[in-house]
């Protein structure tokens, strides 16, 4: 007696609910690898701040101070508009960089801007420490072209300059050499570095270097928690920002100009800040405003709760 096997084919409806259960399963998934992305971006970026401050640590026991924002006196006409970063590199494993910088400051002479005379190597080369993953513009190089003709790599991390850059009562700015035993509203109640995606036209944020709005390093290499947009100066007319105002810490957007002039990122509800003692926290854009200008000054004896 044979037997006869019928194969039972996939109906329509069966075949429907298949593509919605993996629908379901597509939706579900998506934001669950996007949620591990971000957290391993903010894990690296957060990782990135430790070493440097680790470096700012280890610079400060040798040399006995933190680094300037950058040199702007005459006396140092080699290493003037040079940043804090570019300091830094023999701290944070760059020594032969460092080595490549300091032949090159010396070949300048008293020039005071010769970005365009000399082959700067590290104007030039995207540091990942310097940077955070969530920002993928960290890896480019921009040339500007004549009359500057020069490639630049950039930085989304900022050094805090106080309340306002032109107040210079944080731990980092032009030509102020800061000591430990100056801070005296705690290390660990201290900010020393920022994240700070740079500008839109990729005009501010250069690690290596930095004139800022008006010769300060503004804006470029140091940023205050409250800083204003100075129109008058040509970068900032090239950025698109021209309101003269002061920008509150909040959440940013890259094609915004403005948003050059306060601290952000790209992860959602805040962004790390690195505090002198070494330590990085997750500052949320709710935080008040007198709480953070406070946590900016290193000596404004203001009593803080951290959030």
């Amino acid at each position: 007696m044979s037997h006869h096997l019928r194969r039972r084919a996939f109906t329509l409806i069966e075949l429907l609910v298949v593509i919605a259960i993996i629908a379901i399963l597509i939706a579900l998934l998506v934001p669950a690898v996007q949620r591990v992305r971000e957290a391993a971006a903010r894990t690296q970026c957060a990782n990135a701040l430790k070493q440097i401050g680790l470096g700012l640590n280890n610079y400060h026991g040798t040399h006995k101070h933190l680094p300037p924002a950058f040199d702007g006196a005459a006396t140092t006409p080699q290493w003037r508009y040079i940043s804090w970063l570019a300091r830094l590199l023999p701290y944070v494993e760059q020594a032969p960089l460092y080595d490549q910088v300091q032949t090159k400051t010396a070949q300048q002479g008293t020039a005071t801007y010769p970005w365009n005379d000399l082959d700067y190597p590290a104007l030039k080369t995207p540091m990942p420490i310097f940077n955070c993953p969530a920002d993928m513009r960290g890896a480019q190089v921009k040339f500007f072209p004549a009359p500057d003709n020069y490639n630049v790599a950039f930085t989304g991390f900022l050094g805090v300059s106080g309340i306002t850059t032109p107040q210079r009562n944080g731990v980092l700015n032009i030509n102020n050499r800061i000591k430990f035993q100056q801070i005296t509203d705690g290390t660990s109640n201290t900010l020393m570095v920022g994240e700070r995606p740079p500008s839109t036209d990729l005009v501010m944020g250069w690690w290596f270097a930095g004139w800022g709005q008006i010769g300060d390093g503004s804006v470029d290499v140091v940023l205050g928690t409250n800083d204003v947009s100075n129109f008058t100066n040509w970068s900032n007319a090239s950025a698109g920002c021209t309101n003269n105002t002061a920008y509150p810490y909040q959440a940013g957007n890259p094609e915004n100009a403005c948003d050059a002039y306060h601290f952000w990122s790209f992860h959602p509800g805040g962004s790390h800040f690195l505090f002198v003692d070494g330590t990085v926290r997750f500052v949320q854009y709710s935080i008040t405003p007198p709480t953070l200008n406070a946590l900016a000054t290193r000596a404004g004896n203001e009593s803080v709760t951290l959030p």
